[in-house]
């Protein structure tokens, strides 16, 4: 923690862009504390280049959900599955 900022509860320190992008991913898993959650949505209201990072942020995860698992990782699956299933029928 910066000196500037010693003695002071954590809730009342501002929080800097740094942190934003830190506290992401806990923010949109929703695990921050409330204090927490509160300085960061406090940081977005008035840092548009914060709020754009975690539009973009919201997106890629959507994005990234909507993938699947490719069809030859499903096929690769199956095969292990039926190769183990004959080995241990042969034991």
């Amino acid at each position: 923690m910066p000196p500037e900022h010693d003695g002071m509860p954590p809730d009342e320190i501002e929080l800097i862009c740094r942190d934003v992008v830190e506290m992401v991913t806990e923010y949109l898993g929703q695990t921050l504390a409330p204090a927490e959650r509160q300085r960061f949505e406090h940081h977005l209201s008035t840092c548009p280049p914060c709020t754009s990072y975690l539009a973009q942020m919201r997106v890629t995860l959507e994005l990234a959900g909507d993938l699947g698992k490719p069809e030859a990782a499903d096929q690769a699956e199956r095969e292990l599955a039926s190769l183990f299933r004959r080995w241990h029928q042969k034991k």
